[in-house]
């Protein structure tokens, strides 16, 4: 595996009933579009030599048939246990940006992973208490993505708590949030981490960055019919309108707008540069 993850959590098979279920309706995936007018914000400029304190970025490409972690599609019925998606799902995402920045002349990302076990917790190296069924983050002290397996159902199944998302996300809408929490790995490997002033647009970055990976799994011809449409639902669902709170990650629109921005233009430098915090 590219990112050299150590699994730290025994594999759970969940019932084969929940894999195999249907990814539900939805039209031709949507092919990525050039016209990103749409899709600018005007509260995310920074400044330019801000900018260029991080190395850019240069897109490599999508991944060709058959190699690294390649997997057939999103289908749900491919996969024996969540912890088996979620690890399939970090490979493709890892395979990317190991592209992206051998292409660029940086060293290759690291990170490594924990998928929950139903009720179990840990500590993790960083602010705020331990894990639980709920969890889903990327703590940059341990360098550790950590997804409960019950909350990677339920994102699966579209629930958070008793809201329920308007489209079914399936398996291209958990594979969002694991783009979406490697996204964080990304911007701790450039130094953009400690920069930030503001969760939102940190999020809307990491938001941005899992669009980027959508569209090189568009271009390798992995998706589905639908798999956009589930992904943009899946982060219309997550979005928030705790204006007050200070762990604010944006409004749906943002949310959606911002993962889309990513999508469209296949561009990280764009997505670091448009929520630059």
């Amino acid at each position: 595996m590219a990112s050299r993850a150590a699994a730290a959590a025994a594999v759970a098979v969940l019932a084969l009933a929940l894999l195999a279920s249907g990814c539900g309706g939805g039209d031709e995936t949507a092919a990525p579009t050039t016209d990103t007018a749409a899709e600018t914000t005007t509260d995310t400029t920074a400044a330019t030599s801000d900018r260029a304190k991080f190395p850019d970025l240069k897109p490599a490409g999508p991944a060709k048939p058959g190699t690294s972690s390649t997997i057939a599609n999103y289908r749900p019925g491919s996969y024996q246990s969540m912890s088996q998606f979620l690890t399939v799902a970090l490979n493709r995402v890892d395979a990317y940006w190991t592209r992206i920045f051998r292409n660029s002349g940086i060293r290759e990302p690291f990170v490594n992973y924990n998928w929950l076990a139903p009720g179990s917790s840990v500590q993790p190296n960083c602010l705020g208490g331990p894990t639980n069924d709920e969890s889903a983050m990327y703590c940059p002290g341990d360098d550790t993505i950590y997804i409960s397996r019950v909350v990677a159902r339920n994102f699966w199944e579209g629930f958070l708590g008793s809201k329920r998302a308007k489209v079914y996300p399936g398996a291209f809408g958990l594979a969002y949030v694991v783009a979406h929490e490697y996204g964080h790995n990304i911007q701790t490997e450039l130094g953009i981490y400690s920069t930030r002033p503001t969760v939102k647009l940190h999020e809307l970055q990491a938001d941005c960055l899992a669009g980027v990976f959508a569209n090189s799994e568009y271009y390798a011809g992995v998706l589905d019919a639908g798999d956009v449409q589930r992904a943009i639902s899946k982060a219309d669902f997550l979005g928030d309108y705790n204006y007050n709170n200070a762990g604010h990650h944006g409004t749906p629109a943002e949310r959606v707008t911002a993962w889309k921005l990513g999508y469209n233009t296949g561009s990280p430098d764009r997505c670091r540069n448009t929520y630059l915090p």
